[in-house]
């Protein structure tokens, strides 16, 4: 009885790995993946404008900011 269990208790994990791998590959391709990808490579280019521009108004600093705890939440 306990190996019947821990088998049908195994398979499903390994039907619900399968099933998440399947969600995570269809989400790499799909347009807001596509898009993620193109925002943070953006950020890398907007830093050092943002930093120059920080030197007048510090509302630039703050996007800088915003901009980096979203990616650290997204990472």
């Amino acid at each position: 009885m306990y190996a019947a269990l821990m088998t049908m208790l195994v398979l499903g994990e390994v039907a619900f790995c399968g099933w998440l791998a399947m969600q995570v590959v269809a989400w790499q391709q799909s347009e807001a993946a596509r898009q993620l990808a193109e925002a943070l490579e953006l950020s890398d280019h907007l830093r050092p404008l943002l930093d120059y521009m920080a030197r007048w108004h510090p509302l630039p600093h703050r996007v800088d900011e915003l901009i980096q705890v979203d990616a650290g939440t997204i990472a």
